[in-house]
């Protein structure tokens, strides 16, 4: 039986532990809440193709941007968790200022007038799944720029313009959620990459040593989470919580990773 679409999204939060141990106020905290399966679907899942859209799909127009896949969001490369070398750059509508970094599209080739292609056979029958990674200024509404994989994966030809439809669906990485502590980052300012979550993280949090729960600020020019001084230094290890668009109103704790320096990529454990 199919769950009703669900347009208004609750709070789901999952703590990461940085650090050489937990601290017993996430050990409380978590006491608080009923934790649910490791993986759950909150959202109306098609029986047809298995995915889990996160709205409808809508009319769309595709170009093709080549091969480049780090752009603004920095993440340093392909191939990505499950989704290999599928890229595309969104425009200001679904870019968002940058959380929209990691979203994942389906979408189709459609014929209609700006399917303009060099010739031969238009689209290719099929859909395909690919990854935020870039913004392009220019995309006006719901026009996506394709790397050349996902756009091949579209249309035999090699070039022209596309008619399609696309829909934001839930992710599938093959992987847990990624943090990354960026250089620079000291007991006094740390700034965070955080890579493929299966859903937007809306929010991220820090525990000051005082036990204060601090929000940081998304920049957008770095894609990133920057948490400041609040008073005192920051101390190791870090209670780190973030908030996603999930709708399972759940606390999901995540392993204990060590971590000895203000720098590094880490494995949260935890994969919405």
């Amino acid at each position: 039986m199919m769950r009703p679409f669900s347009t208004g999204f609750l709070a789901s939060f999952f703590f990461l532990v940085l650090g050489t141990s937990a601290t017993g106020g996430i050990a409380q905290e978590e006491a608080n809440y009923t934790k649910p399966p490791w993986r759950y679907a909150t959202y109306r899942q098609d029986e047809g193709d298995g995915v889990t859209p996160l709205e409808d799909a809508k009319p769309a127009f595709f170009t093709r941007f080549g091969t480049g896949a780090d752009g603004a969001c920095r993440w340093d490369g392909m191939p990505f968790p499950n989704y290999g070398v599928f890229a595309v750059a969104a425009g200001p509508a679904r870019w968002e200022g940058g959380l929209a970094c990691g979203d994942v599209y389906e979408l189709e080739c459609k014929d209609g007038p700006n399917t303009q292609v060099s010739g031969g056979e238009t689209c290719t029958e099929g859909k395909v799944q690919a990854v935020v990674v870039d913004s392009c200024p220019e995309c006006a509404g719901d026009w996506l720029d394709l790397s050349t994989a996902v756009y091949d994966a579209l249309t035999p030809n090699g070039s022209g313009t596309l008619d399609g439809e696309l829909r934001r669906i839930k992710g599938d990485y093959d992987t847990n959620i990624e943090v990354d502590i960026l250089a620079g980052s000291n007991a006094f300012f740390i700034q965070l990459l955080v890579r493929f979550s299966n859903l937007r993280i809306n929010r991220v949090e820090l525990r000051t040593p005082s036990g204060q729960w601090v929000d940081a600020d998304f920049e957008q020019v770095a894609t990133s989470w920057i948490l400041k001084e609040v008073g005192t230094p920051y101390t190791l290890p870090l209670d780190i919580r973030f908030t996603t668009e999930d709708g399972g109103g759940a606390l999901l704790p995540a392993v204990d990773n060590v971590i000895n320096t203000y720098n590094g990529k880490v494995d949260s454990g935890v994969q919405f």
